[in-house]
């Protein structure tokens, strides 16, 4: 029988048995004095949900039991004319998800055990409040972030985000018109603004906010598409503020030293302070902030990245259907916020993206090697979010066993990685993160045994006397069952566990009547069970319990000493976390490269090179058994391209596939293609898709028009663009001249490598014949003799005068006198057309 850590039921099971049953809760609320408590408490946290702890359960009253009720399938009751709803304890962590999800707020109220001075009732405090953004243990492995915004005086806003879990603090400046990339990359449960910035949002509308600076205009436009949770925090939060703990010292230092601007170092004063806020009396570990570099990231703004599907799909509610889905192998946590840290954020220091890619190829050319390492990683527990736990002592006998095969998994990678970590430099600095810690190790293996998680035999002699005196304790009990089961003879007497009487011995009705009551007194009845005691069992269960006391408080004082070994190698464990995550990343992207045949992208920093050789859709790749047609995309001669062809013909296909190259590139993976040059490209832009915003009064062709003009006033010579359709969405007349406006505008005025697939014809001619660095290209269709067309998915030089689109009506299932119509109409029109052109 595994022994009971838990001292506190063991003093209430003697309790029990000395004949001092603990109060039935249900007799309180027959007192007015514990609903009065509840409001007391309930008043210092109006928009928070209160759980209010009597006994076993959490209780929700009032206005929040029927709030709850009609969001969750919470059921409420009425007791003593109060509307309660509740839940045991034991599952706070499931019905919290339940209750984030369903946009509470929750304010945690626990028993103290002093009772207050009364007598009456127990004293009662909120000892945590939890919010979207500040969860210790969020549901998987994905980041859960807190972001605090600062808006400054005209356009600039300081942000700050932390990963509460894994204790990743990251700070940056940015304007107004970066907003929507940062909050779309980052994407924040939570966001903090202060009192004053909200009333602002909450006051005006674009066309009411004259006097609003424009880094608030930002995010009237930002935030309201987010399902994020918007929390107001005091003005003065955004200062410090006294007596810091010796815990965040070394943050404020940070701010005070580091160079942070002002709006910077608000925006991280606001975390820090809510944190502080809600944790209470929990101190969570919280890293230095690190700042984050515009210039040494790939810029993709928030429609790029939709459009792209980097991360979330468009349609299908599946991740499989985006480029992270599509490359994400990893087998770890950590490597699984890294890689998607990675896709999100994109490098353009080439000797960092040649420093990734030289790993990737280091493990993509040693298979073998490298299934030992992912068999190995299979292992490890999540590193950084059980340091947090730690940190704020949480983490149990069973977690800290994990993290001691955890570094004793990393031992093994370090050595079997020994000989080449002192010869591969790239390798060594990729995972510079990576150490032993011998001691530690050691310490942890030998305390806790993998069986039951309780200590190990041999690490204390207490714990070993007690446990042996444990083990007799029971051997005497089964002892006793058995001799009153032949004494009897029954056929069966279990010994089981009871609530009042701790341990029992159990037989069937029937056979209960050939029990003597002198040696066994019945102490209760069930349905088909009768359940006996004696003075020897009492006396053995009292035992027992006394046991069970001390060896729990030994087995805390054990556990507590482990947390703090543990704690004083915090920073550099995350250090040796972070090198896992790398690793895991690594193998992965290796894992694709070797699987699909992928190539080792050439950066380099200069030109506006962009020579891919049978390149191809890398999630169009996965999601189709049939085979992907590549295609070539050399912008040597021609930096702008403008290609037409028929509707599912391929061409934004071939537009996006370029444009995830790039990413995929930067992000230091191999790519789908035969052979890959690229110079480093500082901004993604893809104008691709048809979209409106009916809740902004805003049509397709309006919003089309406003991504575009957000493109040329961003866009620079080292930028890559994939426009989409341009000027469809009103009269074809305009649409060619706004298209070709455009083109001549980012040829002539911006230089950037630029795909653009159309359906106006002319501009083929038109833009090609008059400057030599725009190139005409088409999507080869081959036309049969019965009106279908055979689409190839090839991409030639050159262009056609029609864009098949009855052939394409046929296809898609237009009945024929449809196209019989359509046909004779253009007939009609073609023929009217032609006096105009001999003209």
């Amino acid at each position: 029988m595994r022994q009971t850590t838990c001292a506190v039921m063991a003093t209430r099971g003697l309790m029990r048995l000395s004949g001092l049953c603990f109060r039935n809760y249900s007799t309180l609320y027959r007192r007015a004095s514990l609903i009065a408590q509840f409001r007391s408490i309930k008043k210092q946290y109006p928009e928070h949900l209160l759980l209010f702890q009597v006994g076993d359960f959490y209780e929700i009253f009032g206005e929040d039991a029927a709030l709850v009720s009609s969001r969750t399938s919470l059921r409420t009751c009425i007791r003593k004319k109060t509307l309660l709803a509740g839940f045991p304890i034991r599952a706070l962590a499931e019905w919290q998800k339940t209750l984030l999800q369903a946009g509470f707020k929750l304010a945690v109220c626990n028993q103290i055990q002093e009772r207050s001075p009364n007598g009456k009732l127990m004293n009662r405090e909120v000892v945590q409040l939890i919010t979207p953004g500040t969860l210790l243990e969020p549901e998987g492995d994905a980041a859960n972030h807190l972001m605090s915004i600062v808006p400054g005086p005209e356009e600039n806003l300081g942000i700050a985000w932390l990963e509460l879990s894994t204790s990743k603090f990251q700070v940056t400046m940015i304007t107004e018109d970066q907003l929507d990339e940062h909050i779309e990359r980052v994407s924040p449960s939570e966001v903090l603004l202060s009192e004053k910035t909200n009333q602002l949002l909450k006051g005006g509308d674009m066309g009411t906010t004259q006097h609003i600076p424009s880094s608030v205009k930002g995010l009237i436009s930002s935030l309201v598409i987010k399902e994020c949770q918007i929390t107001s925090i005091p003005g003065e939060w955004l200062k410090e503020t006294a007596e810091p703990s010796e815990t965040y010292k070394s943050i404020l230092t940070s701010l005070s030293k580091d160079g942070y601007s002002s709006l910077e170092s608000q925006a991280s004063l606001s975390i820090l302070n809510y944190i502080r806020h809600t944790q209470r009396s929990l101190v969570p570990f919280l890293r230095p902030p690190l700042h984050y570099s515009h210039t040494n990231h790939v810029t993709i703004d928030a429609r790029t990245r939709r459009s792209l599907e980097l991360v979330t799909p468009l349609l299908a509610n599946t991740r499989a259907q985006t480029l992270l889905g599509c490359i994400d192998k990893t087998v770890t946590a950590g490597g699984k916020r890294l890689i998607r840290e990675r896709l999100s954020a994109p490098l353009t220091n080439v000797n960092d993206i040649n420093r990734r890619l030289n790993v990737v190829e280091y493990f993509k050319n040693r298979q073998w090697e490298s299934d030992w390492l992912v068999t190995a990683l299979k292992s490890i527990c999540d590193l950084e979010r059980f340091i947090q736990k730690v940190a704020t002592g949480r983490a149990s006998l069973e977690d800290l066993f994990l993290i001691g095969n955890t570094l004793s998994t990393t031992h093994d990678i370090i050595q079997y990685l020994k000989e080449d970590l002192s010869k591969e430099s790239d390798l060594q600095e990729e995972l510079r993160g990576l150490q032993e810690f011998p001691k530690l190790t050691k310490k942890l293996n030998s305390a806790i045994c993998k069986k039951n998680f309780t200590i190990k035999k041999g690490y204390s002699m207490e714990a070993d006397r007690l446990q042996k005196q444990l083990k007799e304790n029971e051997t005497q009990v089964d002892l006793l069952a058995n001799n009153m089961k032949e004494r009897f003879n029954l056929s069966k007497l279990l010994v089981v566990q009871h609530k009042q009487f701790y341990r029992i011995l159990e037989t069937t009705k029937t056979q209960g009547k050939h029990i003597d009551r002198r040696s066994l007194r019945s102490v209760e009845e069930t349905q088909s069970a009768e359940r006996f005691s004696n003075p020897e069992l009492e006396k053995l269960n009292l035992e027992h319990l006394r046991l069970t006391t001390e060896y729990g408080l030994i087995e805390t004082r054990i556990q507590s000493e482990l947390l703090d070994k543990v704690r004083e190698n915090t920073s550099d464990l995350l250090e040796a976390a972070q090198g896992l995550a790398s690793l895991d990343v690594s193998l992965s992207l290796a894992n694709v490269a070797r699987n699909k045949n992928y190539c080792k992208p050439v950066l380099t920093n200069e030109g506006s090179v962009f020579n891919i050789i049978n390149g191809y859709h890398p999630v169009l790749s996965s999601a189709v058994k049939a085979q992907v047609i590549p295609n070539d995309c050399k912008m040597e001669e021609h930096k702008t391209w403008i290609i037409t062809g028929p509707n599912m013909g391929g061409k934004s296909t071939f537009l996006r596939q370029n444009a995830l190259i790039v990413i995929l590139a930067q992000m230091g993976s191999f790519v789908p293609a035969n052979s890959a040059e690229i110079s480093v490209t500082d901004k993604v832009f893809a104008r691709v898709g048809a979209s409106d915003n009916l809740t902004k009064g805003q049509s397709t062709f309006y919003t089309e028009m406003i991504e575009t003009a957000h493109i040329l006033s961003t866009a620079t010579p080292a930028s890559f663009v994939i426009l989409d359709e341009i000027g469809r969405g009103t009269a074809t007349s305009e649409g060619v001249a706004i298209a070709q406006s455009v083109i001549e505008y980012i040829h002539k005025a911006i230089g950037c490598r630029t795909l653009l697939a159309t359906h106006f014809h002319e501009l083929t001619e038109t833009l090609s014949n008059r400057y030599d660095e725009i190139g005409s290209y088409y999507t080869v269709a081959q036309p049969w003799s019965n009106g279908e067309i055979i689409l190839t998915y090839k991409i030639e030089m050159g262009s056609t005068d029609s864009s098949y689109a009855l052939q394409t009506a046929r296809l898609a299932g237009l009945p024929e006198p449809v196209l019989e119509r359509a046909q004779n109409l253009m007939s009609v029109r073609k023929e009217e057309m032609e006096p105009v052109n001999k003209e």
